[in-house]
């Protein structure tokens, strides 16, 4: 199959209906720090944006929702179909 062929079949990272719920790693940090926020406080009595009285679960946290946006962001783009 020569190049130009193979072009008619392959579709474009911008055609995949994928491309339309994928999120920007800023939006989805956003989303999480909004709802982990959320949650401590209401389920465990944690504020998570205390830095002075939970120095440890501050950092722990904040280490969590960047490696997991990171981590879902790699995902995301793994399964879309790409090409060079």
């Amino acid at each position: 199959m020569d190049p130009q062929s193979a072009h008619k079949y392959a579709y474009s990272f911008n055609d995949s209906k994928r491309y339309k719920k994928l999120k920007t790693i800023r939006k989805l940090r956003e989303e999480q720090y909004a709802h982990n926020k959320r949650f401590c406080l209401n389920e465990y009595g944690v504020d998570l944006d205390n830095w002075r009285t939970e120095p440890y679960t501050y950092l722990k946290a904040r280490l969590y929702m960047e490696l997991s946006a990171i981590h879902a962001i790699i995902t995301i783009i793994k399964q879309v179909d790409t090409m060079p």
